[in-house]
């Protein structure tokens, strides 16, 4: 039986796409963060009804996270858009242990639980942003090529 390690084809990350990806994808979660803080301020605590909406918009930048890094990578969309995810939620995790850091406030009882939640959900959108992100990709070069994924239009 041959060796698994002989036989494997090396894999071909484009770093450069990943961390472009990651960058939009922290873009909204450090935007739907300082959202949450001013929010919080506002209301001065009073409910967490805008929660939620924030949740959505942290999976839209791990899904934009995906797709940015795809369609840079041109190729593995689901490798390229799950590790830009990924480390989109990475930045935003380094960047919130810090401010607990520096600011000495430290972290709220059970802020670290929902940790495995997100790396879950940031590896599912993060390759359904890839995946959309090829799509996208894929018609770009069709449309290039003088063709059409459909029927053709009558003008």
């Amino acid at each position: 039986m041959a060796n698994m390690a002989e036989s494997a084809v090396p894999v071909r990350l484009d770093r450069a796409a990943i961390g472009r990806g990651a960058l939009v994808g922290a873009i909204f979660m450090l935007t739907a963060s300082f959202a949450d803080l001013s929010i919080g301020a506002l209301t001065e605590g009073d409910g967490d009804g805008h929660r939620p909406v924030l949740f959505i918009v942290i999976i839209i930048g791990y899904f934009a996270a995906g797709r940015a890094a795809t369609r840079r990578a041109e190729r593995d969309p689901f490798r390229h858009g799950s590790l830009a995810a990924l480390m989109s939620f990475g930045i935003w995790l380094a960047l919130r242990l810090f401010v607990a850091v520096v600011t000495r406030d430290g972290l709220a009882d059970g802020a670290l639980q929902g940790v495995f939640g997100h790396v879950v959900t940031a590896t599912a959108f993060g390759m359904l942003g890839g995946l959309f992100g090829l799509r996208e990709l894929k018609r770009r070069e069709l449309e290039r090529r003088g063709q059409s994924e459909g029927p053709p239009s009558i003008h």
